[in-house]
């Protein structure tokens, strides 16, 4: 998984300065956002396959410069 300064970074490239880091266990999600989120979503699914891609590449990357 990318680092804190490696999320940070391609945050403030696509232009995401205000942010702040929280616990996991700070968040409450209730059961209508999943409902949400599953059903009601179009990008359900897409941070995950973003964050995939980039390890994806990162590892491409380091076997390449091997």
């Amino acid at each position: 998984m990318p680092d804190q300064q490696t999320i940070e970074t391609i945050a403030r490239q696509h232009g995401c300065e205000d942010f702040a880091w929280i616990s996991g266990a700070d968040v409450q999600v209730r059961q209508w956002v999943r409902f949400k989120c599953t059903f009601g979503c179009g990008y359900l699914g897409a941070i995950t396959m973003m964050v995939g891609l980039y390890l994806m590449n990162k590892g491409r990357d380091k076997m390449n410069r091997q």
